[in-house]
């Protein structure tokens, strides 16, 4: 993908004349060779996505079942964070 978008971008600047042949070989070459896996950031983004959702469907399915102390309904710690300016 970032090879094509290299020779596009290539191409409309050789026609513009702001870089010559060779120039536009060199940056399609360092284009090649610095490829980021980007589809691999986003199938592991979406699977640290839908980790998380799980997560949170489990506690909120089992939020009666959680003792209050572990919550903290509206103890003495979240008195404090709220009363010191703790958002």
């Amino acid at each position: 993908m970032a090879i094509v978008i290299a020779e596009h971008f290539t191409r409309r600047w050789q026609a513009a004349g702001l870089i010559d042949v060779e120039t536009a070989a060199r940056i399609v070459a360092w284009e090649a060779t610095h490829r980021r896996p980007v589809f691999l950031w986003a199938v592991s983004g979406m699977g640290i996505l839908a980790l998380s959702l799980g997560i949170m469907a489990i506690v909120g399915a089992n939020w009666e079942d959680i003792p209050g102390g572990a919550i903290g309904h509206g103890g003495a710690s979240s008195r404090r964070c709220c009363c010191s300016g703790w958002y």
